[in-house]
């Protein structure tokens, strides 16, 4: 199961790559909300890594990173969710604080499902900002990845 993951997040890995050639360089017709979003999402996979390995963050979770801060991110992320998945059983309860203050606990398998679908919703999100700036967006879906 953990092959399945590591598998799963190098496909978000990808599609994310596909995302980032197409919003950077920076283009004004595209509306800041695909940049928001995208922003969005690779910092909430590392807020939740960050979560899990009891580390601080290291930006503010709405900062505005460039393209080379959100890419050696990606690259963290993807470092962190190796360590996470040596270091934890994926049926192991994770407590947590959330932004609000609030503190929960979940497994780890349901916080990693939440993550990877956390990334295609917004990506999608993003294609359709992309598409409504005449744009074709990436193909980021999984079946695309997998064939």
């Amino acid at each position: 199961m953990k092959d399945y993951i590591l598998n799963l997040f190098d496909y978000h890995d990808q599609a994310n790559a596909k995302v980032i050639d197409v919003l950077y360089p920076e283009n004004s017709a595209i509306s800041d909300y695909a940049y928001k979003m995208f922003r969005h999402i690779v910092m909430a996979h590392h807020i939740w890594s960050h979560r899990i390995l009891k580390l601080p963050f290291d930006y503010e979770f709405w900062a505005e990173l460039d393209k080379n801060q959100i890419e050696a991110l990606i690259q963290k992320n993807k470092i962190e969710l190796k360590q996470i998945l040596d270091q934890v059983n994926l049926d192991d309860p994770i407590s947590f604080t959330n932004l609000q203050g609030e503190t929960y606990t979940m497994k780890l398998i349901d916080i990693l499902s939440h993550v990877s679908h956390h990334y295609a919703y917004h990506r999608g999100q993003i294609a359709r900002a992309i598409r409504e700036a005449g744009i074709d967006p990436p193909k980021t879906d999984l079946m695309l990845f997998r064939r």
